[in-house]
C-alpha cells in the first residue's frame, strides 16, 4: 500500500485553506443602477445635523470618508472639502447644501460625485440603549442627478439594560460612555454596526476596490 507523505498532505491542505480564505475576503462589486457610470472621485459634504451631538456628527462623517477607498472611491481630505466650500461658496454647514447647488459644489471640489448626509439620531436613550440613524444621498456633480440613497439605523442595548445578567452598574456604564466620548469615537460600536449595513449596500466606485478591514 502506498503511504501518504504527511508533509505534502499538510502543505496541500494549507494551500487549499489559503485559496479559500482569499476568495472569502475578495471585495464584492455592487453595481449602480442602469445607465449610471460609477464615479471615481467622491467627496463627503458636511452633514445636516438634526441631533444635539456635534462630536457624533463629525465622527459619522469621518467614518464615511475613511471607508470610501475600500469601496472604490478616491476621496479628497475633509479639511480640503470644508475649505473649498467655505472659500468659494460660503458653505460651512450641511443644512446649507441644496440639490440645485450640487453642480457648483462639484466644480469647486473637482469631483465626480458628492455625498450629502443627514444625521437624525445619535445618542443614548435613558441609559438603556444607544442609537444612530442617518441618511446619505450620492449625487453626480456633472448633472446634479441623485444616483444612490441610503437610510438606515442601528441600536444597541447599553450595559445598564443588561445589568441583571452581567452585573454592570449604572455608574460603570456612564463612566464608560464618558471615556468613549473622550477618545473621539462616540457610540463607536453602534456607528460600526450602522456602517456595516450601509457599506454592504453601497455601490462600488470606478477605482479598484481595496478590500481590507473596517476603518473606524
Amino acid at each position: 500500500m502506498r503511504t501518504v507523505n504527511p508533509i505534502r498532505l499538510f502543505a496541500g491542505l494549507a494551500l487549499l485553506l489559503l485559496a479559500a480564505g482569499c476568495g472569502a475576503h475578495a471585495p464584492r462589486i455592487i453595481p449602480f443602477g442602469s445607465g449610471i457610470a460609477p464615479p471615481r472621485t467622491l467627496a463627503v459634504l458636511p452633514l445636516d445635523n438634526q441631533t444635539n451631538s456635534v462630536p457624533g456628527m463629525l465622527y459619522v462623517r469621518q467614518v464615511m470618508h475613511d471607508n470610501l477607498e475600500r469601496k472604490g472611491y478616491a476621496a479628497p481630505p475633509i479639511a480640503d472639502v470644508d475649505r473649498a466650500l467655505s472659500d468659494q461658496l460660503g458653505i460651512s454647514l450641511g443644512g446649507q447644501v441644496s440639490e440645485d447647488l450640487i453642480p457648483k459644489i462639484g466644480q469647486a471640489l473637482g469631483v465626480d460625485a458628492v455625498l450629502t448626509g443627514t444625521l437624525q439620531k445619535f445618542g443614548t436613550v435613558l441609559a438603556l440603549y444607544s442609537e444612530v440613524e442617518a441618511t446619505f444621498v450620492m449625487y453626480e456633480t456633472g448633472t446634479g442627478k441623485k444616483i444612490w440613497e441610503y437610510h438606515g439605523s442601528a441600536r444597541q442595548d447599553t450595559a445598564v439594560a443588561q445589568r441583571n445578567s452581567n452585573a454592570v452598574s449604572l455608574t460603570a456604564a456612564l463612566v464608560g460612555s464618558v471615556v468613549q466620548r473622550g477618545r473621539g469615537k462616540p457610540l463607536q460600536p453602534v456607528v460600526r454596526e450602522y456602517y456595516r449595513k450601509l457599506l454592504s449596500e453601497m455601490p462600488t466606485g470606478a477605482e479598484a476596490p481595496q478590500g481590507g478591514g473596517w476603518t473606524d
